[in-house]
Order: C-alpha cells, then structure tokens, then sequence
C-alpha cells in the first residue's frame, strides 16, 4: 500500500489523472472477478513514459486499454487481479494522412467513427468492424480483429510504443532510424510495452459495390465452399463473406462485390451459379436507401463502405440502439469465442455437432458467424447469450469452456482469446522463444499487462 500510494504521489506531481477503485470490476463477459486499484488517465505519449517509469521504480503492474469495449473476451479487465488499469482513451489524435502511400497514423482513443468521419471527403475508407462506432481502431488491431475488408493486423505497417523500461520504441512506417529491426508483426496480442500510436493502411474507396445474398440449405454448402474457393482465386471476391444460420438448417450467404467494366462477366456468372443453389437477392445502393436505418443489410452496407451507421450489426448485441457502454447493460451477458477454421465442407456440420452437443441442457443461447478471410480460412465467431444471474453465469462458464475446448479437438484454433483462458490454460503455446526474448529486453520487470497471451 506504501508504494501504491508514493506511486499515485508521484503521478499528481506531473498532472496525471487518476480514479481510485474499491468494487470489483464489471463486464458484460461476467468472467471471474478481478480487482484494480484505481484508473489512470494519461492525456499525452510523454505522460504514458512518466507513469511507466514510475511503474518500475514502485514495481506497480499496469493494464493499459484503448477504449474498453473488448466486450465479450473481457473488455478493459486485466487478466491479473490487483493491476493498475491505464485508459489510453485522451489519445485520440490522427497524427498524419499520407494520401500518397495511403497511410493513415493513429492514437489508441480514436474510435471508429472519427476515424470515419476524418476520410469522409477524402478517396480513402478503413477496415472497420461491426463492434462499436466507440470501439478503438488501433485496440481492436492489436487483439486481432477481423474487419469487412479482411484481418486488421494486415492493416498495420508501423508501431510505436513505450517499452516496459520507458523507452520510446518506433517500428515500421514509424521508425526513425534507417537501420533498424522492425517488430510491427510482432506487438499485437503481446505486452512488450504500451502501444501510443499505429500506422495502418486504408483502402480506396470503390466507385461501385453490390451486395448479393444467397438463402440456402446444409447440404448446398458442399458446393458453395467449392464455389467459393473459386471466386477468392479469382480476385471476384476480395472482402470477407459472411454465413450467417437462420435455424439449423438453413443459412444466408452475404458477399460484397466491387464491381468493375471488366469483371461484370464474372459477376454475371457467378450469380447464375449460386441462383441454381438457393434464392439470390442483390443489393445496390437505390435498395439499401429504401431500408430503415436499422436493417441488418443497412449496416453492413455501411461498414463495406467503411462507416459505422451507429446500429451495431453483431448477433450478440440484443437490442439495436447507438452503445457506449455494454459492460453496463444489465440483464445480458455475453461471451466470444473466435477460431480459425478451414474453407471446407464438414464445418458447418462440425459447428452444429458441437453447438447441439454443449449447449443441450443449458440455459445459454449460442449464435455464431463465419466470416470468410480467403480461399482457405474461415474467422468462426460464437456468441454465448445469458442472464446476468448466479444461475447464468454458472452455465454461461461451462459451456464457453466446453465449446472452447471442443472447437480445439477439431483443430479449429484461436485467434483471440478472452482473460480467463490468457490467464490459465493454452499459454505455453502461445509464447513463442522469440517473443519471450523480445519481452525480457523490453519489459524485463514485467510491469505490463501481466499474463497477456501467456507472457
């Protein structure tokens, strides 16, 4: 408690700001309770350094967080009891635009919509998700998420960070220094230091885009992941398609489509295959404008074009209202599980083995998504729906657990994990040599975001 207080002294001697905490912490995952001893709230890069050597100097851990809306994996909660939590939310400046080189250099607190509304009168948009308008861009990138135009981390092209020892630390698009190794594909899901800004790329915007639909049945899927492959070879999709279950037997299939002079054959073609497997429908811009604003297909029309509509699109959100705050949402919980998967005919059919087999007897609802990377991987996204109560929450943890695990078997493998598992089990394989050595040399005190991904 001693140093816990000479290290909240030291932060009012250079204006950091900082809340005291008492309760437990609160999220919408209801993962097991964590404790923090207060809330910093640095406004600039050089207070980020101050608290940090303040940090090692006191030996007080810290859990820094963009903007805390990692709902459903554990939001802004630190997988270690008792660490000081760090809201990196006032760092929220676009730094610079290079419309040359199509890359764009952001703080942690940049949400999605102003990141949107800064490209709106430019040729450019971002890869943004169906989260939040409020989710953090550069927090959502470094957990691995997956946008409407493919994976995020593909994104970034430049890191900087402050290391674990107070060091400023510049990689990629950002660094300064001519000859130096360059890191930015190893920081994310990492805590080698606190990440202050990032370099991502943005895409032009297209001139035209179609949405086509495809209702269909289980056993089309067999020729529908053939078909699919195809069109990714062929550069007739180039975004992620998404799968969505209506019951289970019966699914739609969305893919966006730029269309282009040359490729309007193509497109044509494929239209007539997938005709011939279920009811097609296609969306252009005059139908979506005739749609209220809170239609599914509105949303992702909008994220396509990269702009939050700010209805969010995500099955596990059970009301369609603008959110800031789920964690705070009082009767539904939710839980994520996010694995990759392979581009094959058994996934479904696998997906609803194990759905049926772990969620029989339960109290939970389970939803769940494939988002389409490529002519090879599947993103699977599941969403465990439950009541915020002992009884809810009890069966919401076994069958998270039992779904995890059972996805494993079937050697569908993580892409994000959520506090509970970082902290217990699967680490050790996700702690590779090399990052192991990067994290001795850069945070050798182990001051940040202890038990991150196993480090």
């Amino acid at each position: 408690m001693k140093k816990l207080n000479k290290f909240f002294n030291k932060l009012s001697t250079c204006g950091i700001d900082f809340t005291l905490l008492q309760d437990a912490l609160i999220e919408v995952g209801e993962y097991k309770k964590r404790k923090s001893p207060a809330i910093l709230f640095p406004k600039t890069t050089q207070q980020v350094r101050q608290l940090i050597n303040y940090a090692v100097e006191y030996t007080i851990p810290l859990y820094p967080y963009s903007k805390g809306n990692n709902w459903g994996f554990g939001s802004f909660v630190p997988v270690k009891n008792n660490t000081v939590l760090v809201d990196l939310g006032k760092l929220n400046n676009i730094r610079t635009c290079d419309h040359k080189k199509q890359i764009i250099v952001i703080e942690p607190g940049v949400t999605q919509q102003q990141l949107s509304d800064y490209l709106k009168d430019t040729k450019f948009m971002a890869n943004l998700t169906s989260s939040s308008p409020y989710s953090s861009v550069l927090g959502n990138t470094l957990d691995n998420g997956i946008g409407y135009l493919g994976r995020k981390i593909n994104d970034m092209v430049g890191v900087e960070m402050i290391s674990g020892t107070g060091n400023l630390c510049q990689y990629g698009y950002l660094s300064t220094k001519l000859k130096s190794k360059d890191l930015t594909r190893y920081i994310p899901q990492t805590n080698f230091g606190i990440v202050t800004a990032i370099a991502i790329k943005l895409t032009r915007q297209p001139k035209h885009i179609k949405m086509i639909t495809l209702t269909f049945e289980t056993p089309s899927f067999n020729k529908i992941s053939s078909l699919l492959k195809s069109y990714y070879q062929d550069g007739i999709i180039r975004w992620v398609s998404k799968i969505s279950p209506i019951d289970h037997s019966l699914f739609y299939l969305l893919i966006p489509i730029i269309t282009t002079s040359t490729e309007r054959q193509k497109i044509h073609l494929m239209i007539n295959q997938l005709k011939k497997l279920g009811k097609v429908q296609i969306y252009n811009e005059p139908k979506i404008r005739s749609l209220p604003t809170s239609n599914e297909f509105v949303g992702h029309w909008s994220l396509y074009h990269g702009q939050p509509n700010g209805y969010p699109t995500a099955s596990y959100l059970p009301f369609k209202q603008k959110i800031v705050n789920l964690d705070q949402y009082s009767n539904t919980g939710i839980r994520l599980l996010a694995h990759i998967t392979p581009l094959d005919t058994p996934v479904i059919k696998n997906i609803e083995r194990i759905i049926s087999g772990v969620s029989k007897e339960s109290t939970c609802t389970v939803d769940y998504r494939l988002n389409i990377l490529n002519k090879k991987s599947i993103a699977l996204v599941m969403y465990i729906h439950f009541l915020r109560n002992k009884q809810g929450i009890k069966s919401a943890k076994v069958v998270s657990s039992n779904l995890f695990f059972s996805l494993m078997e079937y050697g569908y493998k993580p892409y994000r994990l959520n506090i509970d598992i970082q902290k217990n089990s699967y680490k050790q394989n996700l702690s590779s040599n090399f990052k192991k050595k990067i994290k001795k040399q850069l945070d050798p005190f182990n001051i940040i975001s202890p038990g991150r991904y196993g480090f």
